[in-house]
């Protein structure tokens, strides 16, 4: 395994659980790796930067998902997000480009693409489950809602790509988005399994279900970890 000498070991190691690592295909910043490689930074950390933009305008409470035209939008980005990796994957299958040459910028703007598609589809699916004064409004209204959010994540990914974010902030905004999208995706697991609704999930019982999502997302990362380490991949 690749040592990350800025991160604990393991945080490295968990990492390794949602991330194949693979330091050709990683961002550098300061003549050290990033822990994630170029595509999984850029959906992790942009899955957060679009929760957080979209929490930060009270959005979070909107329990209708985006109308047909940002699907549509957000579709194409998935597609993009999954041909560059099928392009990726080819070229390493066959050692030469199958529609062009893998970079690790594209990588990351594909990601960033994902992220955002994770992000706005996350949250009124959350306000669904457990959001007592949600708001039936749609999480996305406007197409310069989506301009504004892709906007962010350009300067993101330009901070990025630039080299000149600190290192710590550059590896632990995308693995905190790691922990946040797991969470968040178990949290909500529990809350289905358990019958939970809006209106018998008090807080503390809310902050239970999102202690035991966080956790399940640990094990989940952790046992994805020991299965590559013990098969070597």
């Amino acid at each position: 395994m690749v040592a990350w000498r800025a991160m604990p070991a393991w945080a490295q190691f968990l990492l390794s659980g949602v991330c194949h690592q693979i330091p050709e295909h990683s961002l550098e910043i300061g003549g050290e790796v990033l822990p994630l490689c170029a595509r999984c930074t850029g959906q992790f950390g942009g899955a957060l930067l679009t929760i957080l933009s979209l929490a930060a305008v009270r959005r979070h409470h909107r329990s209708t998902f985006a109308p047909w035209w940002a699907q549509g939008a957000m579709a194409a980005l998935a597609a993009w997000w999954a041909l560059d990796g099928v392009n990726s994957f080819l070229f390493g299958l066959l050692g030469r480009p199958w529609l062009y040459e893998p970079m690790n910028g594209l990588r990351l703007v594909t990601g960033l693409g994902l992220g955002l598609v994770a992000g706005v589809q996350l949250l009124p699916a959350a306000a669904l489950c457990i959001s007592r004064d949600r708001d039936s409004r749609p999480i996305i209204e406007r197409p310069r809602e989506i301009l504004l959010l892709l906007g962010g994540l350009a300067l993101m990914g330009a901070l990025w790509l630039s080299g000149r974010l600190p290192y710590l902030v550059a590896a632990a905004w995308p693995a905190l988005g790691v922990a946040v999208l797991l969470g968040s995706a178990n949290g909500l697991l529990l809350v289905l399994l358990l019958g939970g609704t809006p209106d018998s999930l008090s807080q503390r019982r809310l902050g239970a279900l999102a202690l035991g999502g966080l956790a399940l997302g640990l094990i989940e990362a952790g046992g994805l970890a020991t299965l590559r380490s013990l098969l070597g991949v």
